[in-house]
């Protein structure tokens, strides 16, 4: 998951949640609330590639030991249709694959 302000060099992070309105993304480069940013993602080995305009509406700290890791939560900044289509349906792609898991373990 890179992330990146302007013309900076993508920064590595760890996707956390997505929806159609906005993503979850941890890494160690500190942002302010407010601040904008471009968030690249794979949501699934065989799916596209998308690049996400993002706000960051919300600055934590995860609650886990471990090297210091920011939290942010972002709202999408005018996604097109089409891609939010495409998000829709890798989402629910998503969701069947671990319902059909659960299932297959008897949960």
């Amino acid at each position: 998951l890179p992330g990146q302000r302007g013309d900076e060099a993508p920064i590595p992070g760890v996707l956390g949640d997505v929806s159609l309105g906005g993503l979850c993304f941890q890494c160690r480069t500190p942002y302010q609330a407010g601040e904008q940013l471009s968030v690249a993602v794979r949501l699934r080995q065989d799916g596209p590639d998308y690049v996400f305009h993002c706000l960051i509406r919300r600055v934590g700290e995860p609650r886990v030991p471990g090297p210091k890791r920011f939290v942010y939560g972002c709202s999408f900044i005018d996604l097109p249709r089409h891609q939010t289509e495409n998000l829709s349906q890798d989402i629910f792609l998503l969701q069947a694959r671990v319902i059909s898991r659960q299932l297959d373990r008897g949960e």
